[in-house]
């Protein structure tokens, strides 16, 4: 079978991780993949085992004049380029990434298997103010003849009741996670961190609001006053962020150190995890966290959390105990204005990370259902969706 795979670029993201193991599964299974990318000529930071087709395809959201008109003009005309190389290399089935090459996959079809895959919750990316997430555009494009691939119950409730997606069009398979050797960490100890180190993996963006996390974290420091806070990865905000943790006197326990290639080889033994986005589609860094072993402490975010952390046991008076995790109400939307007192929701974050990081056996029970957890999330597991959905079972 000869697949492409569209995506903007296999720069580090969570949506070109799984275009990379995507990808090098059906090579290894004998298959032909390509990789569609769009006009991209910055580095790569996956190593492919599919052919890199660099389409030279100008995306039409880099194109800010002509309005809506301009903007579906300019999709057409790029989505006959894709097709054309659809024609070229024989394609059998198109899976594409993210709505701009989603809605070209979709454009370009030509007979093949189209597969598209949300990466976000669409309806609360309101920082998003391009044509690629006008409700109407979306609603057009998606119902269109395509198979929708998203990854949570969340997210298939959104397309369904807020963009009127038929149920039938719509998939959930979560993303793969591989197993790791988890005798390993252990046994290594816990290196310079310590096990009081909380770590928290992402791109640098307000969407992710380490922010919040940051100042969350200074609540934490007056208990557990020898923890560290270890952000990975890379963005606009690092300049931001390095502000915000001076400025609630956090700045030598908290670490920026930017992209990591081999993340979980130096932080694998971190004591805890923590994530507090706005919106998490599905949270890559969490899972691969909870196969390392880490604990997890989350805010309740909209997306892929509520099915990771499995059902609500028991509230306790600053967070909400899980089945795989521990959870706390949502953050405030929007960056923390300078001179901000701590929120109340900082602060039972703060708490609930300095409960995972003292007590030891709440730790060490949720450190065994993270491992319980990534059962569900193995290659194995995932990808035989995957291959029901082109057509190869």
């Amino acid at each position: 079978m000869n697949i492409a795979i569209l995506i903007p670029s296999l720069g580090g993201g969570g949506a070109e991780r799984v275009a990379q193991k995507l990808g090098n599964h059906y090579v290894d299974e004998g298959d032909k993949v390509y990789y569609f990318l769009l006009n991209d000529h910055g580095r790569a930071e996956y190593d492919v085992k599919g052919k890199v087709v660099n389409t030279g395809v100008i995306p039409p959201s880099s194109i800010r004049s002509g309005g809506m008109r301009g903007f579906l003009f300019r999709m057409f005309q790029a989505s006959a380029h894709i097709r054309r190389l659809k024609r070229k290399y024989q394609i059998d089935a198109a899976i594409s990434f993210m709505e701009e090459c989603n809605y070209l996959n979709i454009f370009s079809q030509r007979g093949e298997r189209v597969i598209v895959r949300i990466c976000t919750i669409l309806s609360m990316r309101d920082d998003m103010n391009h044509f690629l997430y006008n409700s109407k555009v979306i609603r057009f494009f998606y119902s269109l003849p395509c198979r929708i691939v998203v990854m949570s119950r969340f997210a298939r409730k959104e397309m369904n009741k807020v963009y009127f997606v038929s149920k039938r069009k719509i998939h959930i398979i979560p993303n793969p996670v591989e197993p790791v050797n988890y005798d390993y960490f252990r046994k290594a100890g816990y290196a310079d961190y310590g096990k009081n180190c909380i770590i928290s993996v992402g791109r640098l963006d307000p969407v992710k609001q380490q922010d919040r996390i940051i100042r969350a974290f200074s609540v934490t420091l007056k208990t557990v006053p020898n923890a560290k806070l270890v952000l990975v990865g890379r963005g606009d905000n690092e300049r931001y962020l390095r502000s915000v943790a001076a400025e609630v006197g956090v700045a030598d326990c908290v670490e920026l150190a930017g992209f990591c290639k081999d993340v979980w080889d130096k932080f694998g033994h971190a004591g805890c995890y923590v994530m507090a986005s706005k919106v998490e589609g599905f949270p890559n860094g969490m899972v691969e966290a909870m196969s390392h072993g880490i604990p997890v402490v989350s805010t309740d975010s909209p997306g892929g959390i509520e099915d990771i952390l499995g059902r609500e046991i028991k509230i306790a008076d600053d967070y909400t105990i899980c089945k795989y995790g521990i959870k706390t109400k949502k953050m405030p939307m929007g960056k923390a204005q300078k001179g901000e007192a701590i929120t109340e929701e900082e602060r039972r974050l703060g708490m609930a990370m300095a409960k995972m990081l003292t007590n030891e056996d709440l730790r060490l029970h949720y450190s065994k259902k993270s491992q319980e957890r990534m059962i569900k999330y193995r290659p194995e597991n995932v990808f035989i969706h995957w291959d029901r959905l082109i057509g190869k079972k």
